[in-house]
């Protein structure tokens, strides 16, 4: 029975770090990242540990029953740009664009170049909007974020299903599932460091000079995390998943580089045939 429950915990474990990010459910808990790691992969934790773990769900058990989340922390963001918005909802940014130009959401910008920016609300409908594309009309996708704006907020509080003629639609999950994507977005940031003492401000894994932006390159050519891993020593696991959802969320501006053999020009060949 204990092994059964001890089990169930790590299970709960694991689903919020892949909600959230290790750090982040390692601070819950008040453990060290590396002790839940190895509770996850499937060590056996000592009684403080496992003291600890049991408090920690039994928290959030109630918080489950009362029809809360656990808390964004105190001066959590909440103005995101289109890029940011696109990595929080799953979208891409053109169309998160392409939906404040048309009005289907609203922007917080006033004005100024490149200051458009979503909020929470909007983040909730666009994840919900994913989910309901060929379901909603256009009439009802408007009732959705009405409904979303005047009952979602960023506070830990559940919000009630909306009803849109025969359909009711949860909010809580979507909003949950949103701020989960917002804890493991914020604890990126927290391992990428810019600075113009490093590689002039290029973003980089924290504690090294790994570039950012070079990590998802290798993984947006397919080369696997084993290999990317291995190549980059002073890099671990957490640190590669913190550094691809940062490129995600900031990409890189300008047009992509290319390889210094794309300028060059080739080579000169004479068009007579060759003597035999």
């Amino acid at each position: 029975m204990e092994t059964t429950r001890i089990a169930a915990l790590r299970e709960t474990v694991r689903e919020r770090v892949l909600e959230t990010s290790l750090r982040a459910v390692a601070r819950q808990v008040a453990v060290a990242p590396s002790v839940l790691r190895r509770f996850i992969d499937g060590s056996e934790p000592y009684s403080a540990t496992l003291r600890r773990l049991r408090d920690w769900h039994a928290t959030e058990v109630a918080l489950v029953e009362a029809g809360k989340t656990t808390p964004l922390p105190a001066g959590a963001q909440t103005a995101f740009t289109a890029a940011e918005a696109a990595c929080l909802s799953g979208l891409s940014a053109k169309l998160i664009n392409r939906l404040i130009d048309g009005g289907e959401i609203a922007s917080l910008a006033r004005g100024g170049a490149g200051a458009r920016q979503v909020g929470f609300a909007e983040l909730v409908y666009l994840a919900l909007r994913k989910d309901t594309i060929g379901v909603l009309t256009p009439a009802a996708r408007r009732r959705l974020y009405a409904g979303i704006k005047s009952g979602v907020s960023a506070d830990a509080a559940a919000a009630p299903p909306l009803q849109i003629g025969c359909l009711r639609i949860p909010l809580t999950p979507a909003a949950t599932e949103v701020r989960g994507r917002m804890r493991a977005l914020e604890a990126a940031r927290g391992l990428v460091r810019v600075s113009q003492a490093v590689r002039a401000g290029e973003p980089v894994v924290r504690g090294t000079r790994v570039s950012v932006y070079r990590l998802a390159e290798l993984a947006q050519r397919g080369v696997p995390r084993e290999e990317i891993l291995e190549d980059h020593p002073a890099v671990d696991g957490e640190a590669l998943d913190a550094a691809l959802l940062y490129a995600r969320a900031y990409p890189r501006r300008g047009r992509p580089r290319r390889a210094p053999w794309h300028g060059r020009h080739a080579p000169h060949r004479d068009p007579s045939p060759r003597a035999e």
